[in-house]
C-alpha cells in the first residue's frame, strides 16, 4: 500500500513512518476486524467486550500500578 502511494507522490517514507502505518493497519485488523467482522476467536463481538476477554482491561487501581511502575522507574535512574 505504501509502494504505491509512494509510487504516485515519488517520495520515499521513512522506516519510522512505514513502521507506524504497520502496525496502525496491524492493530486495527487484530481488535476491529478479526472480532467484528470475521468473528474469530470469540464469535462476532464488541471490541471492548474482545478487549476485555482477553484481559486488555484496566485494572481496577491502575493508578496503583502506574505509581509502582513511576517509582520502579525512578529507581532505576
Amino acid at each position: 500500500m505504501l509502494s504505491l502511494l509512494s509510487a504516485v507522490l515519488e517520495t520515499e517514507f521513512s522506516k519510522l513512518f512505514r513502521s507506524i502505518v504497520n502496525l496502525a493497519v496491524g492493530a486495527l485488523a487484530a481488535f476491529v476486524v478479526f472480532p467484528q467482522v470475521l468473528g474469530i476467536t470469540f464469535g462476532h463481538v464488541k471490541t471492548g467486550v474482545f478487549l476485555q476477554r482477553l484481559r486488555f482491561a484496566l485494572p481496577e487501581n491502575a493508578w496503583k500500578h502506574l505509581g509502582l511502575g513511576i517509582v520502579l522507574a525512578g529507581c532505576t535512574l
